[in-house]
């Protein structure tokens, strides 16, 4: 069986793979690509995953839980797609200067790869919090945290 970390390895390998392919369909309006910019496309893609990979795993998507997916772990996906989107056209330019890749498609892959990334790990929050309301939540006390700084950090986590 697959150890959470693993699955969500594997979960960011496949989103990584749909982001680029979506962005390629989504550069020819949504329709199948002319051959030689499909199979450029195909080509490419184990390119884009070891790259993406790399800087993924520097921001450190891998360290934390989904449960506790927040405004940081989201900075950190933004991040790690912009990055990752210039390491890739930079490589694929070094490799065979980007031929019959559409210059669209390094700017179109991150957005797609931030919603893949960051869509599922925040609903998997959401759906383990079951609500983002306050007064639903049953079973806990009510209580003020007088004070600021990392003490009061320390004591809330």
């Amino acid at each position: 069986m697959l150890s959470q970390r693993n699955k969500v390895i594997l979960h960011d390998i496949v989103a990584i793979s749909a982001a680029w392919c979506i962005a390629l369909v989504a550069r020819f309006n949504f329709s199948v690509p002319p051959e030689p910019y499909l199979s450029a496309a195909i080509e490419a893609l184990p390119i884009v995953l070891i790259c993406q990979a790399i800087v993924a795993r520097h921001f450190g998507l891998y360290k934390g839980m989904w449960r506790f997916a927040s405004i940081p772990d989201l900075w950190n996906i933004i991040r790690a797609a912009a990055i990752g989107a210039v390491a890739v056209a930079i490589v694929l330019f070094v490799i065979n200067r980007l031929e019959n890749i559409p210059r669209s498609i390094p700017i179109l892959y991150p957005f797609f790869l931030i919603f893949f990334l960051g869509g599922p790990r925040l609903a998997y929050r959401f759906w383990k919090d079951h609500t983002l309301s306050l007064r639903n939540m049953t079973g806990g006390q009510r209580v003020i945290v007088i004070g600021a700084g990392s003490g009061g950090e320390t004591l809330i986590r």
